[in-house]
């Protein structure tokens, strides 16, 4: 296994008369403090040292006097902790408690906060500040974070290294975010990435590399550079084998979060089993226009998200999911027509592209488009008192218009969430992709954390809600497995007979043989079942 130390550059030691206030404990924490990069996360095993390591980082620059540092966690509680730890270091600086702030000689200010919930926000807004950090930064959803990082700056000319820091466990509602601007959706203990780093679309990152392509996980870029460096309770020569034993004691999905670093299996992930390479090509399931489709909507317009997607059945009853979109601020007569007339082609916000119109044939050669049986919706959107039409009667319109019919969805979030789950642990429900890129889908599934109430905990404003719940409506809603037509079944089996050296005649004599039970077959499908027996009607005398 790779060590800390083929990693990072050696660990200096302070020299031998020098008594430092605080000094790096392992090559880890001497890389974080010393990283150039914009965006840093230090995270992974429990006991790596990354609470210390934020308390120095903020005070590097503690000299000039333009420094506004600001340091959260997520309750006032857990201050406790970190004010001893920042007593300890800044003291002996010269900086003094005052007006609930470490103030410093030359004027610079650390300033501990708290960040609970998202009315907590608007503390901090309108206040700029060079330094963040966030301890537990997996304790916060996306837009908490991309909302403090929009009021990090610092005055020009004023000398400053503008950065943000973040320490975490795997797990929690931020794991998505944190998994997808930091490790490309990839774990860094599963998925490691060489030095080359010439896979990028199939491994994570390279600790202590800087990154300048990160995106949210909406794919929008973050537009800073970004490094990931793990934190391991092993490099940490303060803990002993109390530290060791007491994380072994845990659950297997607690030791492999805390003390192995594992992203993907972390403790709280209700989907803790989906890989990335259980994602399959979408060129590779065989997809035909004979297949049975379906199309699976969750809309929303406010703080929510419209999200869409199409699902074909294979022969053997296997449901794939080919097609995603999802869009922001949509009409649901915009976003039904959307569907019906762009199918599930590339769009703007955010990028899901490149995929195939589903209005359009799978390929040249095929007698028809594939069939669409119906479209399920979110059963919320039919709620709806008084006059006037509701959003599940709007879209219905649409749809029916396209011979679509449509049904709603079982309101069941607990039911829901175990048949996906059991369909996707057993691969009775797949995921495709078009690219090397990992679609949304898989972003918002493998993102989802338990909740004790409602089964899957819901994340105010996020859309990988809306996807994920859009793809358990899909799943847990009435189908049938697809049946070949036999025409194409005789055409196909024709061609295998010529691809095998059959005669012509042979071949001919087998087609004429089959057609006519094929006409036969639907001559009785057109004649009905009879169900009671003829009876003759009494003549008129």
């Amino acid at each position: 296994m790779t060590t800390a130390a083929t990693l990072y550059p050696p660990l200096e030691l302070p020299p031998f008369d020098f008594e430092p206030i605080w000094w790096p404990i392992n090559a880890a924490q001497q890389a974080a403090i010393n990283s150039k990069a914009e965006l840093l996360l230090f995270g992974g095993q429990s006991g790596g040292g990354k609470t210390q390591f934020l308390a120095a980082d903020a005070m590097q620059e503690c000299k000039n006097p333009r420094l506004r540092a600001l340091l959260i966690r997520t309750t006032l509680e857990e201050q406790q902790e970190l004010e001893d730890i920042q007593q300890r270091m800044y003291e002996p600086k010269g900086a003094r408690w005052k007006d609930n702030r470490w103030r410093f000689p030359s004027g610079a200010t650390i300033r501990p906060g708290y960040l609970a919930h998202d009315k907590d926000l608007r503390r901090y807004q309108g206040n700029p500040y060079s330094w963040l950090g966030i301890d537990e930064s997996g304790q916060h959803p996306e837009h908490r974070i991309r909302f403090m990082l929009g009021w990090l700056a610092a005055p020009l000319g004023a000398g400053l290294r503008v950065r943000a820091r973040f320490a975490s466990n795997p797990g929690d509602i931020g794991h998505g975010w944190q998994m997808k601007v930091f490790l490309r959706n990839r774990c860094p203990v599963h998925y490691p990435a060489p030095l080359e780093d010439d896979r990028p679309s199939e491994t994570s990152v390279v600790p202590d590399r800087r990154y300048n392509s990160a995106c949210w996980t909406d794919d929008s870029p973050v537009h800073k550079t970004t490094t990931f460096i793990p934190a391991r309770l092993v490099d940490n020569p303060l803990y002993g084998r109390e530290k060791l034993e007491s994380l072994l004691s845990q659950s297997k999905a607690i030791q492999q979060q805390l003390l192995y670093g594992c992203w993907c299996n972390a403790a709280g992930l209700y989907f803790d089993f989906l890989r990335p390479d259980m994602v399959v090509p979408y060129a590779t399931i065989g997809d035909s226009w004979w297949w049975q489709h379906f199309i699976s909507i969750d809309y929303g317009y406010g703080n929510s998200t419209a999200a869409a997607g199409m699902y074909a059945i294979s022969p053997n009853g296997v449901v794939f999911k080919t097609r995603e979109r999802i869009e922001r601020k949509m009409s649901a007569v915009d976003f039904a027509k959307g569907i019906c007339k762009d199918g599930f082609g590339p769009v703007d916000f955010p990028y899901q592209g490149p995929q195939a119109n589903w209005l359009m044939k799978l390929h040249p050669r095929d007698p028809d488009r594939p069939r669409t049986s119906f479209c399920v919706m979110d059963e919320a959107m039919d709620q709806h008192r008084g006059t006037g039409k509701s959003v599940f009667g709007v879209m219905s319109e649409v749809f029916s218009e396209n011979g679509i019919g449509s049904i709603k969805a079982a309101h069941d979030p607990a039911g829901n969430a175990q048949v996906l789950y059991n369909g996707l642990a057993n691969k009775l429900c797949v995921l495709t992709r078009d690219s090397a890129d990992l679609p949304l889908t898989y972003r918002a599934i493998s993102s989802r954390i338990v909740d004790e109430r409602k089964a899957v905990k819901k994340i105010h404003g996020a859309w990988e809600d809306d996807s994920y719940d859009e793809t358990s409506y899909a799943y847990n809603t009435w189908r049938q497995s697809s049946e070949k037509p036999a025409r194409t079944e005789l055409q196909e089996a024709i061609q295998q007979m010529r691809r095998e050296g059959y005669d012509e005649t042979t071949i001919a004599r087998i087609a004429w043989q089959k057609e006519r039970q094929i006409q036969e077959e639907e001559h009785r499908a057109l004649k009905g079942i009879n169900l009671a027996p003829r009876r003759e009607l009494p003549r008129r005398r």
